[in-house]
């Protein structure tokens, strides 16, 4: 009984568009941001580069998406699939002195660009 009473608060907020598992995952996600932030920036400060650029210090305004640490990624098929090997292809080609890649995974971009190298 209490389970069919959840679902259907959980209907009900869901269809005024406040999902709360989604709420509950982003209040579970915003101290791995930070944590992650903070590498970040320390990795960024120890660089090798000398100076580092400025475009590698400032990223423009934070816009965190911090309820998917916790999801699966899902499989890579379909157009993700083929929009990350056009895109590494196009970065491979302009062999740039510096590419910073952010939040994505070693089995999905990372492995498409690696593919490229010899």
């Amino acid at each position: 009984m209490l389970k069919i009473y959840l679902k259907k608060c959980y209907t009900i907020f869901v269809s005024f568009g406040c999902d709360p598992i989604k709420l509950i995952s982003i209040f579970r996600g915003y101290p791995k941001y930070f944590e992650n932030l903070g590498k970040l920036k320390k990795s960024i400060s120890r660089s090798k580069l000398n100076p580092v650029p400025n475009s590698v210090k400032k990223f423009g305004a934070p816009y965190p998406i911090v309820n998917e640490f916790f999801s699966s990624a899902g499989t890579a098929s379909g157009h993700y699939f083929h929009q990350d090997l056009l895109i590494a292809n196009n970065i491979y080609r302009s062999k740039p002195a510096l590419h910073l890649d952010i939040g994505s995974r070693i089995d999905g971009f990372i492995a498409h660009l690696l593919s490229f190298e010899q």
